[in-house]
């Protein structure tokens, strides 16, 4: 059993690194102390923000996305895993695992928009671990659709239409599927989180040590005023370029920032906070009772199909990969990637919506891109 709790510790850990959402909520008014606080430039910053999500569609993200769920049919969604449309010609040896950050507030992990879309691929063989970023705007097939949508709706139709049938994890096995038809994968199973789990884990380590640019810095302030996640009352964030020392919400928000630069860079934040979470906690020594009480931390906000036998296979192989000496040595311990790749897509407006879209030609070379990553070639269906 004490193996058992390690291995899961390590496989809660990098799902929950994956929860990062960002909505806009009501608006308030900027003039407070952390405001009053700021320099010219930052100021003037916040005014600019402040002016660009003014004049942002009052219509959000799951209210575009609703306008379209009467193309989904309730029969679309079935319960049989041979209905994933997995990809059988994917190599065995590599395990990959859909993480699914939902946009949900309470402790809901069966519903929401799933902003954040990532695979998590473990080689059995090396124990070498992979993790890929889909942008949530990009617009795939989804299964039971007479057309396209945004990616991170699966998730959410697939609850409604589950909801409507009496399907278990409707919304998980249809973000699977969608996965799997638009990217040639095999996947089957998957974990869902929301933001809470990670700032409690954050916050149960002391918070974390992370490098910002004065940009981000200024940002995570704006927005724990804008979209207040939690009642404490905090000290802001120095606005300022280099290393700061955040607690869990800090941390949560740094890594759903959204509006400073473009959804690329956003999940570099994703990827670089869920390597910093990883480090602090293997390179810190924490003893077993440690990690277990992160573990009991965690596993309220999680959710996921994986049976205990794969989770000894994955984190045996992690941890003989030596994971553990490479944070020793302070190394990257995952290599990342993100689709669509720079210059292999194009921003169109698509019954409304503005999404990320691959042309025929660019998505193939995604494709292959995504397969030489995780594979060392291309499998393609």
């Amino acid at each position: 059993m004490t193996l058992f709790k390690r291995i899961w510790c390590i496989i809660v850990i990098l799902a929950l690194a994956a929860s990062f959402t960002l909505a806009e909520e009501e608006e308030f008014s900027l003039k407070d102390i952390i405001y009053a606080s700021l320099d010219d430039e930052s100021r003037e910053q916040w005014d600019q923000w402040e002016a660009e999500e003014t004049a942002w569609n009052s219509m959000d993200d799951e209210e575009q996305a609703l306008l379209h769920l009467d193309r989904l049919p309730d029969a679309s969604v079935d319960i049989d895993p041979s209905e994933l449309e997995t990809n059988d010609k994917l190599p065995t040896d590599t395990v990959n695992i859909l993480l699914l950050g939902l946009d949900s507030r309470k402790d809901v992990l069966n519903n929401g928009l799933s902003d954040v879309v990532m695979i998590l691929s473990f080689n059995k063989t090396d124990g070498s671990i992979k993790l890929t970023s889909i942008l949530r705007d990009t617009y795939v097939s989804l299964p039971g659709y007479t057309q396209g949508n945004r990616i991170n709706t699966a998730f959410r139709f697939g609850a409604i239409a589950g909801e409507k049938n009496n399907v278990a994890d409707a919304g998980p096995k249809l973000a699977m599927r969608t996965v799997n038809r638009n990217f040639d994968m095999n996947i089957e199973h998957f974990v869902t989180v929301n933001i809470f789990g990670l700032a409690a884990i954050i916050d149960s380590l002391g918070g974390i040590d992370i490098e910002l640019t004065k940009a981000e810095a200024n940002r995570i302030n704006y927005e724990l005023r804008k979209e207040p996640m939690d009642k404490v009352k905090r000290s802001p964030v120095e606005g300022r370029a280099g290393m700061h020392h955040l607690d869990g919400m800090q941390a949560v928000t740094f890594a759903r920032i959204r509006g400073i630069d473009n959804d690329m860079a956003r999940t570099e934040r994703q990827r670089k906070l869920m390597e910093v979470v990883l480090n602090h906690v293997l390179h810190n020594g924490l003893t077993l009772d440690g990690m277990v009480s992160l573990m009991e931390t965690a596993l309220p906000y999680i959710y996921t199909n994986i049976p205990p036998a794969m989770l000894f296979e994955l984190g045996y192989a992690a941890l003989s990969s030596g994971l553990l000496t490479r944070a020793s040595h302070g190394e990257t311990l995952f290599s990342q990637f993100r689709i669509p790749m720079d210059k292999g897509f194009t921003y169109q407006n698509i019954d409304g919506m503005s999404v990320i879209f691959m042309s025929d030609r660019n998505k193939r070379l995604n494709l292959e891109s995504l397969h030489q990553f995780i594979y060392g070639q291309a499998y393609l269906r």
